[in-house]
């Protein structure tokens, strides 16, 4: 891209305008560090208009102009240029300077958008490798939206390169060649890769997914090969005429979601494809599976099953949603093998949708159908729940030069820098992990302990397990020690010994499967200040400051010794016999000479020949005098043992009078105590004597109080036998009388029953009798209408004819109606009289009804009397009970007799009483909590 030997980065922010921002990361200062502003990028280039979506696709293109430089796609899907969400696809050319923040897409070197409205053209971009093998590398533009095969069969679309000609605003029908879906909602063009090649004539080959195919069931997915060629390229092929084909297993599966090529994995000189299958659920509901293909000269086949892929891998959890991403990560650990990588977004191992991404390591062989993820070579979770990472995965190339290949994981969901701002992450996989910061070890004062601190390590692209310490002593061989969580970053060493040098390693374990581990050392000698001066024991020529060289002290820690004239360990100075020749100090007069004096001064004048000489005169002398001492000495020692004889004798009278006069004491001390002894004793007799009284007594009480018992249990038998008999001489009555309450209720049922079939045919009779009498009265007064109405038609003509008739007519004719008038009066007060006396009757019949339900209700009223009274007595037993059970003895017989009388009052009661109602059923436990409902699988964006 700018020449350089180290490959650039880019990341898409996919936001509305999105800008695309570029990284250069040697030979512009830019320092590979974690959590990068992007701010810093290099480069930036922003959509053309307001909903464009650029950046929502970014890819490599390769050299696709032959200048040496490498080369941008960038996707803008929603983009209107060629109609409403046509989308269109950037192409930046590569160059050695002049890339600069804030770019407009409109000074892109060249652009394409799609044919037709909705064709979502650059949802998907990639760079195609030299598929022709012209020198030129190539260019994919996925356009999943297209109807050209069918509505939204889906077109991709095949840019040849050149090494010059490239056009803004380029229709992708001038595009050098397409391949259009099978079928209706194929999707295909949703994912497109460029293979490498795979089979190895020379030529780069193509891969398009189309994970809404129905080949291998309802949308179980498709994805197509493509093989390169020289020439024969053309517009508007049917994908069905693609060079292999690869179906997924299930229905639901989504395969070819995500297409990559894998690089050569196996080092057999084919490239190797990857597919994946976001929705599988071999693994789990939507675990998700990812299929690797490995290349081959010959035998590609079309509508071949994903069940004979040559490896598959599948999510380790429910919901993982793996394969959602896909991608060739290069060869990370330098063993010659392109390495794998595959996103799992929905993984939760780092919070809930916190994201996975996971390294598969290249190898010869041993690859297998349905390995789990679990067993990947390497995986990175996302930092914080709902980062998504994982959600794009690519391989970012040998950023840093040190021969590795190295990763980038997107994280759109991070919210580090704002809320959903998202985070791309670089994985240096050969890089050592940080190590502690700041370890320091210090010894404490006058204590054989060593204290270790560090600072914690930076992060890296796992999160950190521990830390380990090791401690050696020659810096080469280390033993290790303990380990210490994240947040414990400090170590007690006792097991040290003064004079000594301990070297120490603390290590970050990140358990990341790659390189590890990073080690910070220190070393430190076990050193105390004996004699406090500020100089360390090792350094301090005195170090009990007591004066005297530690070479010439042999006690160099001890202030108040040096000396040990006798090596017995003791100092002088505690020693009371120095130089242990028997002779304490105090009587020595060389205590620190192990010779007698005699055999000193001897020594002395052997040494000192001319003082000697010059004394023996005198020391001859000195040996005369000794003689006469001796002699004095002598005769001193016998007089000396004349007085010890006497002595002896003089002791030996004493004693034997002593001897006598303790005898004598001892005897009359003897007879004292015989005597108190005998006084005890008879104390004791009398105090016997009387214990056994009160135990008589005691025991007369309790035969007494057993005698009492008895007759309470005797009288209170005779009562349970009395009351037992009331009862059941209550119970007789009761029954008795229940059964003529019976008798009557049922004679009284009979009655009311009677009374009432009568009284119903008595209302019976009334309603019809009454409907009678109202049709009558009815008639009557039909009847009477009709002749008033007569009447009134007669004076209407009488009146019209007065001319023609005298006034004595009318009057007459007048007289006439009133007669008539009143006598029907008189009739219809005959009818309501008649009606009132029927009612009245009916009336009566009700009232005799009603005094039947009187007399019903006041037998009801004497059973609840005799049941009060029952109650009553159950109430007195009770009370006797209680007052029979306060009158037992404060012991464990009268507690026994109460539990007797309570439970005869209670068989009593039950025996009495009604029977109680079954207890109710006890209600069912509850059901289960239901469990977490699953995540609901994110369908693709409906774009």
């Amino acid at each position: 891209m700018n020449g350089e030997r180290i490959l650039s980065i880019f990341v898409a922010a996919a936001l509305v305008l999105g800008p695309l921002l570029l990284f250069v990361p040697e030979g512009e200062g830019l320092e590979l560090r974690p959590d990068l502003n992007l701010s810093r990028a290099h480069a930036s280039f922003w959509g053309e208009d307001a909903g464009d979506y650029s950046g929502y696709s970014v890819a490599g293109a390769g050299d696709v102009n032959g200048d040496g430089y490498d080369d941008i796609l960038i996707g803008a899907y929603e983009d209107d240029d060629g109609g409403t969400s046509a989308g269109q696809t950037y192409l930046i050319l590569g160059k050695a300077s002049g890339w600069a923040r804030d770019t407009d897409l409109s000074a892109a070197s060249a652009s394409f958008w799609g044919e037709d409205a909705d064709d979502f053209s650059g949802r998907s971009v990639a760079g195609a490798g030299d598929v022709n093998g012209d020198g030129y590398d190539d260019i994919l533009i996925g356009a999943y939206g297209d109807v050209d095969g069918g509505n939204m069969a889906g077109q991709t679309y095949l840019i040849l390169g050149k090494a010059s000609g490239w056009t803004r605003d380029t229709d992708l029908s001038a595009a050098s060649a397409s391949f259009w879906g099978e079928d209706a909602y194929d999707y295909s063009g949703y994912s497109v890769a460029g293979a490498g090649d795979v089979n190895g004539d020379g030529y780069d080959d193509i891969l398009i997914g189309a994970w809404g195919d129905d080949d291998g069931g309802n949308m179980a997915g498709q994805t197509y090969l493509i093989l390169g060629k020289a020439s024969g390229w053309a517009m508007d092929t049917d994908l069905s005429a693609a060079s292999a084909s690869f179906w997924g297993e299930d229905a639901y599966d989504y395969s070819g979601y995500s297409v990559a090529g894998a690089g050569d994995v196996n080092g057999d000189g084919y490239d190797d494809i990857l597919i994946g299958a976001v929705y599988d659920e071999d693994g789990g509901t939507s675990a998700g599976q990812t299929y690797l293909i490995l290349g081959k000269a010959s035998g590609w086949a079309r509508d071949t099953g994903l069940s004979a892929a040559s490896a598959s891998f599948w999510g380790e959890d429910a919901w993982d949603y793996s394969g959602y991403s896909v991608a060739g990560a290069g060869d990370v650990n330098g063993d010659g093998y392109d390495d794998i990588l595959i996103g799992a977004y929905g993984d939760d191992d780092g919070g809930n949708m916190a994201g996975q991404t996971y390294l598969i390591l290249g190898k010869a062989s041993g690859w297998a159908m349905d390995t789990d993820l679990s067993a990947a070579s390497a995986s990175f979770w996302g930092e914080d729940a709902s980062d998504y990472s994982g959600y794009s995965v690519a391989g970012a190339g040998d950023v840093n030069g040190d021969g590795y290949d190295d990763i980038l994981i997107g994280a759109y969901g991070d919210e580090d820098g704002g809320s959903a701002a998202g985070q791309t992450y670089l994985v240096l996989p050969n890089t050592p992990p940080p190590a502690p910061k700041n370890l320091k070890a210090s010894l404490a004062q006058n204590q054989a302990q060593i204290t270790l601190t560090w600072d914690a390590a930076d992060s890296w692209a796992e999160p950190l397990e521990c830390y380990r310490i090791y401690r050696s002593a020659d810096g080469v061989n280390y033993d290790h020690l303990a380990f210490r969580t994240p947040s414990d970053r400090s170590y007690v060493d006792t097991n040290v010994s003064y004079g000594r040098t301990y070297c120490y390693m603390v290590v970050t374990d990140f358990d990341a499967g790659l390189a590890e581990r990073g080690a910070s050392t220190v070393s430190i000698v076990c050193d105390r200040d004996t004699d406090s001066d500020g100089i360390g024991d090792l350094a301090d020529w005195d170090d009990d400051g007591d004066g005297y060289v530690d070479g010439q002290d042999a006690f160099p820690l001890n202030g108040a010794e040096w000396l040990d004239t006798d090596g017995d360990g003791t100092g002088n100075n505690a020693d009371t016999d120095d130089d242990n020749d028997g002779i304490l100090d105090v009587n020595d007069p060389e205590p620190r000479n192990p010779q007698n004096a005699l055999q000193y001064h001897l020594n002395y004048l052997n040494t000192t020949l001319q003082t000697v000489q010059t004394t023996v005169n005198g020391f001859s002398s000195t040996l005369n005098t000794m003689n006469t001492n001796l002699n004095t000495l002598s005769s001193s020692v016998s007089s000396m043992q004349t007085s010890l004889t006497s002595l002896i004798n003089n002791i030996d009278s004493d004693i034997a009078t002593m001897s006598s006069q303790v005898r004598g004491d001892i005897a009359g001390l003897n007879g004292t105590l015989r005597a108190d002894i005998t006084a005890v004793r008879n104390g004791m007799t009398a105090m016997n004597a009387s214990l056994q009284s009160n135990i008589d007594n005691v025991r007369t009480l309790v035969n007494d109080v057993s005698s009492d018992v008895s007759a309470l249990d005797a009288s209170m038998k005779a009562m349970n036998r009395s009351l037992a008999a009331d009862i059941d001489a209550m119970e007789a009555r009761l029954a008795l009388d229940i059964e003529a309450l019976g008798v009557a209720l049922e004679a009284v049922n009979a009655s009311l029953l009677a009374e009432l079939a009568a009284l119903d045919a008595d209302i019976a009779d009334f309603r019809s009798d009454l409907l009678d009498e109202l049709g009558k009265l009815r008639a009557s007064m039909d009847a009477t209408n009709k002749t008033q109405t007569d009447n009134y038609k007669k004076l209407e003509n009488l009146i019209n004819g007065v001319n023609a008739t005298t006034l004595a007519d009318i009057k007459s004719a007048v007289a006439e109606l009133d007669a008539e008038t009143a006598q029907m009066g008189l009739n219809l007060n005959g009818r309501i009289d008649e009606f009132r006396a029927t009612t009245i009757g009916r009336l009566e019949n009700i009232s005799k009804v009603m005094a039947t339900v009187d007399d019903i209700k006041s037998l009801t009223t004497e059973v609840k009397t005799v049941q009060a009274g029952v109650n009553n007595v159950k109430a007195e037993q009770a009370t006797t009970s209680k007052n029979v059970a306060a009158l037992a003895p404060p012991s464990w017989l009268g507690v026994v007799l109460i539990i007797i009388v309570l439970m005869l009052a209670a068989v009593i009661l039950m025996r009495g009483g009604k029977k109680g109602a079954a207890p109710a059923s006890a209600a069912p436990p509850p059901a289960p909590p239901a469990g977490p409902k699953p995540l609901e699988p994110l369908p693709p964006p409906e774009d």
